[in-house]
């Protein structure tokens, strides 16, 4: 899902002009998506090892 919406922000910024500030803005956005990717992946990680600690 999120790397759909990161193919697309990252399509979106190589179309911007540059010298502008839309492109920073653009960069912004692209880099929240990338993190919202790095939070799901830890998030993955984090909750069985969670579990396994719990139960144990």
């Amino acid at each position: 899902m999120h790397e759909r919406k990161l193919k697309r922000k990252q399509q979106q910024l190589s179309r911007k002009q540059k010298g502008s500030n839309n492109p920073n803005k653009a960069r912004k956005k692209v880099a929240r998506v990338h993190l919202k990717i790095t939070n799901c992946r830890k998030d993955f990680l984090d909750k069985p090892s969670r579990r396994i600690v719990d139960e144990n």
